[in-house]
């Protein structure tokens, strides 16, 4: 199986009352554990994590569900690490992503009953999806927006020549600041590969097209989308197919908020 390799950097692992925490040697043990307990400031909640703010701080905590999250966390623990490990390979690639801080595993006779990974919050920064709207709104000229979109797709390049493919690269898991520098979110979502496939690089590219067709025309997203075409394919072709993938990601998107008596 393909793995990450960590940086040489020495990461602390401890174990700190009922948990195993892995953590920086400038932050302490008794800190992560405040953090986690924190009731903080509640950014999102899915039916498996709530991410909450607390002061400089995002904790990501997956620690719902009955016997069988337990279960599921304890026999698939790798997995609940994952966005500590990608979050370090990152940094180290220079790659932008929240800073992690350190990763707590709670529980008792080898069971994980909570994972939670701390990491910096991104003050200041907002996702591109939104920023985007917002440049739009405002009236920016297009060569402005050109470069903002030259700007993002250098930086999922970086992401695919680092061997890292993320599973969900829509708008929302992507943040910026003043539209020149990019972070990578929901790093759990993020796993290493050898070679990106043809299917991951449609995937990626339908998540990213899907995100702004709203505000831009193809005049604009056409190039976009070439800057990051994989090789030896045909750029007319390839432009084809993320449309039609966009539209039929769209379709389930609504048939999804329908069941769900979501407003359209």
């Amino acid at each position: 199986m393909h793995t990450f390799t960590l940086p040489s950097e020495p990461m602390i692992t401890e174990h700190c009352e009922d948990a195993v925490v892995r953590r920086r040697a400038d932050i302490s043990c008794a800190s992560l554990l405040e953090m986690i307990s924190a009731e903080g400031e509640t950014l999102k909640v899915s039916p498996t994590t709530e991410t909450r703010r607390v002061d400089g701080y995002v904790v990501k905590a997956c620690s719902r569900g009955s016997v069988f999250g337990v279960l599921k966390r304890t026999l698939r623990r790798n997995r609940y690490r994952r966005g500590w490990v990608a979050g370090l390979y990152l940094e180290q690639q220079g790659i932008g992503a929240p800073r992690v801080e350190g990763l707590v595993e709670k529980g008792r006779w080898g069971f994980i009953s909570g994972s939670y990974l701390i990491m910096e919050y991104l003050d200041g920064a907002n996702n591109v999806e939104r920023y985007l709207a917002e440049m739009v709104q405002d009236g920016a000229p297009e060569e402005r927006i050109r470069t903002f979109l030259g700007g993002l797709a250098q930086t999922v390049n970086a992401l695919r020549e680092a061997g890292a493919f993320h599973r969900d690269l829509s708008g929302k898991n992507i943040f910026t600041r003043k539209g020149e520098k990019f972070y990578f979110i929901d790093l759990d979502s993020i796993v290493p590969v050898k070679r990106y496939s043809r299917g991951m690089h449609y995937t990626n590219h339908v998540q990213l097209y899907d995100s702004f067709c709203d505000y831009l025309g193809d005049d604009m997203l056409e190039p976009f989308m070439a800057q990051m075409l994989p090789e030896g394919q045909d750029y007319a072709t390839w432009v084809k197919l993320i449309r039609r993938g966009q539209m039929e990601r769209r379709t389930r998107q609504i048939e999804t908020w329908r069941k769900q008596g979501r407003s359209l």
